[in-house]
């Protein structure tokens, strides 16, 4: 693909294997375009994280001239493929599904610690770097993502029950940034959510809580549902 493309980027789909399950490849795009339109995708649903991991790559070794991945920090690539993209004048991409991404259980990025966190700091880094480059829709794009990995990371550090002292610290930094940017914030998702973490992340988790179980009691019931419904057009056919 880099040499019928002539692509400084090749990229390849790929699915996720776990101990237990098999989650196949998504639907993505096929193609070649600019690494500045390659950078939209990182906003794009099924896109977002099929274009953001390191894996499933082959790069031109030039890119790296002035990019290294961090050294200690989680999300690595989170700080570094942006950056490849931008300096890219083409990446290709395949549909093929040719790479395997194991997820091992008690691995870095399957379990939570305060190291996690860096992926906020990811989105930090990175709306810099579109303000730099005058890239005014990303840097908007991205503002906007930031504020829903905020939540995400909230409820994960409630979750697994972090220090308090340390989520303490990091509620503060992020309650400051999404009332900074609560209108953006708001386009993304319901009002009624950045609000009630604005009043309390303690209680917006509890909300979160609540949608989770409500939404698992739903797809139990849809599923009974769906299994009463065969029972009967089974017995149905045959009388």
């Amino acid at each position: 693909n880099i040499k019928s493309s002539n692509a400084d980027i090749s990229v390849v789909n790929l699915h996720k294997e776990y101990d237990d399950r098999f989650e196949p490849a998504a639907d993505v795009f096929k193609g070649s375009v600019s690494g500045e339109k390659a950078l939209e995708f990182l906003y794009k649903p099924n896109m977002s994280i099929y274009i953001n991991v390191a894996c499933a790559k082959l790069y031109k070794k030039d890119l790296f001239k002035d990019v290294r991945y961090p050294v200690g920090k989680c999300h690595e690539d989170g700080f570094t493929t942006y950056r490849l993209l931008y300096a890219a004048s083409i990446v290709c991409f395949s549909d093929e599904d040719l790479y395997c991404y194991y997820q091992r259980e008690g691995s870095i990025m399957n379990k939570f610690s305060e190291n996690r966190l860096n992926e906020y700091e990811v989105y930090i880094e990175r709306e810099k770097f579109f303000k730099d480059n005058n890239l005014k829709e990303l840097e908007m794009q991205n503002k906007k993502t930031r504020c829903a990995c905020i939540k995400s990371l909230t409820v994960k550090m409630f979750d697994y029950d972090m220090n308090k002292q340390t989520r303490k610290k990091w509620l503060a930094v992020f309650r400051q940034d999404l009332k900074s940017n609560i209108t953006q914030a708001s386009i993304n998702s319901g009002k009624l959510y950045n609000y009630i973490y604005l009043c309390s992340p303690w209680w917006f988790h509890k909300l979160c809580i609540l949608k989770r179980r409500l939404g698992k009691a739903l797809r139990k019931k849809n599923e009974i549902s769906s299994i009463v419904s065969l029972i009967f057009k089974t017995v149905y056919a045959r009388m």
